[in-house]
């Protein structure tokens, strides 16, 4: 061993070893760097920490840099005017500029003015498109005359009459002389609806070199149109505007699909962080602003048909159709399944999907509560057959609703009700045939028939529902919750018990019958196949008996408990609907939602309905907050312009594929696909509202596309693509929140590995269908 000789403080040697040699090294080594210092002092505080603490702090530090964006709003000014624009120019004057000047326009009338004008203003804001022009190119008339023919070129704007041509000139003013910095020709749609919107690049330094900025709008023609004008001055950032919003939906999708949160408060959080970004980037919007984002008609129906919903089901009448549903199949899980799936997909073809799904899943659950097992599976497969069924009509799905009613497509004589359903129905009949192949091997679980629970572990979960209604306010409250925390506790541990006695009779019966096929190997081959066969006989009819459930009894257990308030359920909710399928084929200026509040008022009132708690405890407020936090979070995108940015690049490509069938082919795939994969992770109502002038304007650009296949396609795309994951369509999250409310959570994994691959295989078989029938043989156009 080595060693070395050093003087103590007295002046005597001292021999070290090699471990002192270590020792007087670390003694005599440079101190730890500043980095090294932050790492230990990082892994020093994570040590002391939970997970759910760390998780805390960071969505807290989200929260924080949200709220310092959301408060600091760009100094530039923010016009929103009702102007007449003519060959006299408007002149607006930019305070405090940023890097970018943003105009944002719409025709709010559809004629040149001739006198006196009424015009509808409308803040609504559909696809983007902008055409650039020098200075110079402006002036020659063949240049002017190709953007006019060309409709304004893009996928923005659709041009069914004549858009409205304006000229927007930059002009810079220094010692005092006024000079031109950059001009561009907005093709403003005739569509009210649609906007043209344009950015300037202003020079880094205008606030300081230049003395005054200018804008200035006037026509290229001597016609005068009122237009609405929107100017905001941005800052540079706001060129990563589509990125960042694609961040901030991939970071909500992290906390719903790995369940950090409960996915009402994912969705309030993203729905703020996008606010923040447009704050920070373009303007922050006003309170009722962000209200008029909530689509109150949506929530008004769902609201409405919850409450009625939760009167009928006082009446017994979801336990007995239950019942009846599993007398029905004959006892056959998979014939129970086939049956439900077939009658939700047909029922939704012609009455809304949403509505459908809040009918049929209390009685789903009721069903499954009744034969003791798991409700989750039953509910998805309704829930995609109800998305597949809704597409086959324009009335059975959102989506379609959107389309079918865009003033554009219904000035189409080849689209209509009839040629809708045929084009689109006969597909989706291929389509809901052949899911059903792996519908099956899906739910192979779900159909060996096996018990979920025990009586006991039901009781633990109508117990833990009630705990979680009991406020911590008083000390009686308290005391109530830790004896039923107690009680609780006390059943989990005889739930086990019977559970462990259970598997040990199961493993003694099993070990038995090994023994008993053991002893047969000494008989002939033809005798031991036979006592094998009836092993096997013997221990399914084993099964089978377990299974089993007397149907007697369950009629005799459930049935319509309550007489008089089921015919006046029956009745109430029979005007109701009827009016709902009135509404679909007839016009007349009453919306779904007026129908179902009225209804919802009525049937409260028919019903004597004294305990208001007690019916609004049926209400989903948890679904219902998602849904509004869902809006504002998919119209924030859309102002961030992400999903303007998804059409366009479907559009652009389809352009780039040489004209023929190639092209027809070319964007029937990518409108379908693109739209499948979008509507899967995003509301598909906003990207439905802004493919539909992208889809006429590619039908009318003289490519060669007729519109017809098309829409169709678009119909495909956005509705089955809305079973690829639980937050893709709105019958998903009512299925969800009303699973949830009955004590069975459908977690977003849990249908995202029933609902995508279903959504693939569907697409799959609608693309071959669209392939053959309009691209190969040409129907219909």
């Amino acid at each position: 061993m080595s060693s070395s000789r050093l003087r103590d403080e007295s002046g005597n040697q001292k021999r070290y070893t090699d471990y002192d040699d270590n020792l007087l090294r670390d003694e005599f080594s440079q101190p730890p760097s500043k980095f090294q210092q932050i790492k230990d002092f990082i892994r020093a505080i994570l040590g002391e920490i939970t997970w759910d603490q760390l998780k805390t702090l960071v969505i807290l530090l989200v929260m924080l840099i949200s709220f310092l964006l959301f408060i600091s709003q760009p100094e530039g000014e923010y016009h929103i005017s009702t102007i007449a624009v003519g060959s006299k120019p408007n002149i607006f004057k930019v305070k405090h500029p940023w890097e970018l000047l943003r105009i944002k326009m719409n025709k709010l009338v559809s004629e040149a003015i001739d006198g006196s004008t009424n015009s509808t203003i409308t803040t609504h804001s559909h696809a983007i498109n902008k055409i650039p022009l020098s200075w110079y190119s402006m002036r020659r008339s063949k240049e002017i005359n190709h953007l006019i023919a060309s409709g304004g070129g893009g996928g923005g704007a659709v041009i069914t009459g004549d858009p409205f041509y304006v000229n927007a000139t930059i002009t810079l003013k220094y010692e005092n002389q006024w000079h031109f910095f950059s001009q561009a020709v907005l093709a403003v749609p005739p569509d009210y609806r649609d906007f043209f919107t344009y950015t300037f690049e202003l020079p880094s330094d205008a606030e300081e070199k230049y003395e005054d900025i200018q804008l200035m709008l006037s026509s290229i023609n001597d016609n005068t149109t009122i237009c609405g004008a929107q100017i905001l001055s941005l800052p540079s950032a706001a060129k990563y505007e589509v990125l960042l919003g694609s961040t901030v939906l991939i970071f909500i999708y992290i906390l719903i699909i790995f369940e950090l949160y409960h996915r009402t408060i994912s969705a309030l959080l993203g729905s703020f962080v996008a606010l923040a970004l447009l704050s920070a980037l373009q303007v922050r919007p006003t309170f009722h602003e962000v209200v008029g984002w909530i689509d109150v008609d949506t929530i008004g129906l769902l609201f409405g048909m919850m409450v009625m919903v939760g009167i009928f089901a006082n009446t017994g009448f979801f336990e007995y159709c239950a019942v009846q549903a599993y007398k029905l199949s004959g006892g056959n899980l998979w014939k129970l399944t086939v049956i439900l799936c077939v009658f939700t997909g047909v029922i939704s073809a012609f009455l809304d999907n949403v509505t459908t799904i809040l009918l049929l899943t209390p009685v789903t659950v009721r069903l499954c509560k009744v034969i003791n097992v798991d409700p989750v599976p039953l509910v998805i497969a309704e829930v995609l057959f109800s998305n597949i069924g809704g597409t086959a009509t324009p009335i059975g799905d959102p989506p379609n609703i959107i389309i079918v009613n865009d003033r554009r497509i219904r000035a189409e004589p080849s689209i209509n009700f009839a040629s809708f359903t045929a084009h689109v129905g006969l597909g989706i009949i291929f389509v809901m045939f052949v899911s059903f192949y792996l519908l099956r091997r899906q739910l192979a679980n779900f159909l060996k028939g096996t018990r979920i629970s025990s009586e006991k572990q039901s009781e633990i979960n109508i117990w833990r529902r009630t705990l979680q209604r009991i406020p911590r306010e008083s000390k009686e409250e308290i005391t109530v919750r830790e004896h039923l925390e107690k009680y609780i506790e006390t059943l989990e541990k005889e739930s086990y018990q019977e559970e462990q006695e259970q598997e040990q009779e199961k493993n003694l019966n099993n070990f038995n019958n090994n023994n008993n096929n053991n002893n047969n190997d000494n008989d002939n081959d033809n005798d031991d196949l036979e006592n094998s066969n009836n092993n096997t006989n013997n221990n399914n009819t084993n099964n089978n008996n377990e299974n089993k459930i007397d149907i007697s009894e369950l009629e005799e257990k459930y049935i319509i408990r309550d007489k008089p308030l089921f015919v006046i359920s029956c009745l109430v909710l029979g005007v109701v609907i009827m009016f709902f399928f009135i509404h679909a084929f007839v016009s007349f200026d009453l919306p779904l939602v007026w129908i179902a509040i009225i209804g919802c008022i009525v049937h409260m009132i028919v019903a004597h309905i004294h305990e208001i708690e007690h019916i609004l405890e049926k209400v989903e407020f948890g679904t219902l907050l998602f849904f509004a936090a869902l809006f504002v979070l998919m119209r924030a995108l859309e102002e961030l312009g992400l999903i303007a940015f998804m059409g366009q690049i479907t559009s652009d490509l389809i352009r780039s594929v040489p004209e023929g069938q190639a092209r027809l082919t070319a964007a029937i795939l990518l409108i379908m696909w693109i739209s499948a994969i979008v509507s899967a992770f995003i509301d598909n109502i906003p990207y439905t509202t802004t493919m539909v002038p992208i889809v006429v304007k590619l039908a009318t650009d003289n490519l060669g596309l007729p519109i017809g296949p098309l829409v169709w396609a678009l119909s495909f795309g956005t509705c089955l693509g809305g079973n690829g994951t639980l937050i893709g369509a709105s019958a998903n999250v009512v299925a969800a929140g009303l699973c949830e409310q009955s004590g069975y959570p459908i977690s977003f994994n849990r249908f995202f590995k029933l609902g995508f691959p279903l959504m693939i295989f569907t697409m799959v078989i609608a693309t071959i269908y669209m392939l053959i029938f309009h691209v190969l043989i040409t129907w219909g156009y």
